[in-house]
């Protein structure tokens, strides 16, 4: 049975919240979803695309005959990286070997007759396409503030009626919405000092929260910056301003902090190495029992499809001990989707460590947290 939102949520009230991209899919304009690289692969067969991307100093001095087969030559190398590697291991590569040959050339006495030059230039040259490629891609996904903002208010209710909130979506929806309201929504970030002008995060800074609601970015977020010396900060200017602060940020070698793609096993192991932000999200605060007499409830809230690649993320919520109920949303009368999102949480509960443990499952159709169902 599909039910109303209405009809169940008092059971789930200060309860846990997983949500995925179906929040940004009901707004105005919906947002692209296609993987960032899969976006970047396309825009590899954009002649205009391309050219742009080449209309920039570093060319200025190369041959027209030279240019057209340095445009070749980037497509080919960039298609190397792209086959096999993550968006985000592509960037670590550049960045490294980039690095690599600028050291071994200005330190090693060994090298001074080697002309490297041509090769570091090369390098730089692709690496500078690439973050470039990058920020044209995160325009292309958010394409404009205005025209979504309206739609926020109708999910601020919806966001407030829980305690915690993971998203598995690494876009700026919930972001933006979160913004509506930035003294109920806490999200660990906060200045070292009232002089501080960067955003850092900190688990001290949610301890001191007892009724608001605190979000949590399961993949990361394109908000979210990892520095050289392994601070997670946050980018966080009011609203469409936000997505080219970003992409100023990708220009000056500083990417955001996110997974995009990947097997389960990939994903998990991403999530487990970042130790600053993602794991302490994964490790503390997903399983986490919460506290009824406060007011709160153990019962998690699926809105959104989950993929089999975030199959870790359902595994770690159930080792909440107390979960009791969970409430999966159906969109458009898909039922059938939904029911495979319980049926992965039943199949996780056959393993032996949830021996024992009984989940009640509610259906509700998405849309009804604007509105009810009509009879």
């Amino acid at each position: 049975m599909i039910q109303s939102w209405d009809d169940i949520k008092d059971r789930y009230k200060n309860g846990k919240l997983v949500v995925g991209n179906t929040l940004s899919c009901y707004l105005n304009e919906p947002l692209d979803y296609d993987h960032p690289k899969n976006i970047m692969i396309g825009e590899l067969e954009s002649k205009k695309t391309m050219s742009q991307l080449h209309n920039h100093p570093i060319f200025e001095d190369i041959p027209r005959k030279i240019h057209k087969d340095q445009l070749k030559t980037t497509k080919k190398f960039l298609r190397i990286f792209f086959h096999d590697t993550s968006l985000e291991e592509v960037f670590n590569s550049l960045f490294t070997t980039t690095s690599m040959v600028q050291d071994l050339y200005k330190h090693s006495q060994s090298l001074e007759r080697v002309d490297v030059k041509e090769c570091e230039s090369f390098l730089a040259s692709q690496y500078d396409i690439l973050k470039r490629m990058y920020a044209i891609t995160i325009l292309h996904i958010h394409h404009h503030f205005h025209s979504v903002e309206a739609n926020y208010p109708y999910y601020i209710s919806f966001l407030k009626h829980f305690r915690y909130i993971f998203s598995i979506s690494y876009d700026l929806s919930l972001q933006w919405s979160i913004m509506k309201d930035v003294e109920w929504f806490q999200d660990g970030f906060g200045k070292l000092s009232k002089t501080s002008k960067k955003v850092f995060f900190s688990t001290e800074n949610l301890k001191k929260r007892d009724t608001n609601t605190f979000v949590f970015y399961l993949h990361g977020n394109f908000s979210i910056i990892k520095d050289e010396v392994q601070n997670i900060t946050k980018i966080a200017p009011k609203g469409e301003n936000l997505v080219h602060r970003i992409c100023e940020y990708i220009l000056t070698d500083r990417f955001p902090l996110i997974i995009t793609e990947g097997s389960k096993n990939y994903k998990e192991t991403a999530v487990r190495s970042e130790k600053v932000y993602l794991n302490k999200i994964y490790e503390e605060f997903l399983p986490e029992s919460l506290d009824s007499d406060k007011g709160y409830s153990n019962s998690l809230v699926v809105y959104g499809q989950v993929n089999e690649s975030d199959d870790y993320v359902l595994c770690k919520v159930l080792e909440d001990p107390l979960l009791h109920s969970i409430a999966i949303s159906v969109d458009n009368d898909d039922l059938e989707t939904a029911q495979k999102t319980q049926q992965q949480i039943q199949t996780i509960l056959k393993h032996p460590k949830y021996k024992g443990r009984q989940i009640h499952f509610d259906f509700f159709e998405s849309f009804t947290i604007e509105k009810p169902l009509e009879d």
